[in-house]
């Protein structure tokens, strides 16, 4: 349900046992809410949301919301960086999908000319790349229409899978 923020008096970031001063809360489309602080790589933070501080659609109050994470540090983490060469100026999808038979997206870019790219943060995985021809330039694969003789956005994936190796 789509959420409002009356209030963010009442919601607390914690570093180890210490509450947090220097934090915003951005509400970035009314299903989304984003905490921003200087975070400090393998430290444990705990976020806590008072009842009072969430309304949904229906004008009600969420109850009291509270949970602990640990920033990770950077170095478990791998890196992309791809040059996508697009002479013909298509509408392109590329994605970086897990490279199991469920391809769960991993990363999605739109390109329409030649660029490069860099992908951060990526857990180790082994990846593959599918490209997807988008003809009628919304964001997606579409499927084709038979009744309409229309065919399936054309899909590409690169011939061998990526293997994504922790930095450390």
């Amino acid at each position: 349900f789509p959420v409002t923020i009356p209030s963010t008096n009442n919601i607390h970031l914690f570093i180890d046992s210490t509450r947090l001063s220097t934090f915003y809360v951005k509400q970035t489309n009314p299903f989304n809410i984003q905490v921003y602080t200087p975070w400090i790589q393998q430290k444990q933070y705990t976020l806590l949301i008072n009842d009072s501080a969430i309304k949904d659609c229906f004008n009600q109050y969420y109850k009291n919301f509270k949970t602990s994470f640990t920033i990770p540090d950077e170095k478990a983490f791998g890196s992309l960086t791809l040059t996508l060469l697009n002479k013909q100026k298509r509408n392109l999808i590329l994605q970086l999908v897990t490279g199991d038979e469920a391809e769960t997206i991993i990363n999605k870019q739109t390109i329409k000319n030649d660029k490069t790219l860099f992908f951060k943060y990526l857990n180790p995985n082994i990846i593959k790349l599918k490209v997807i021809e988008d003809i009628n330039n919304n964001g997606v694969w579409d499927t084709g229409n038979l009744k309409h003789k229309i065919l399936p956005e054309p899909v590409y994936y690169h011939t061998e899978t990526i293997t994504i190796r922790a930095l450390s």
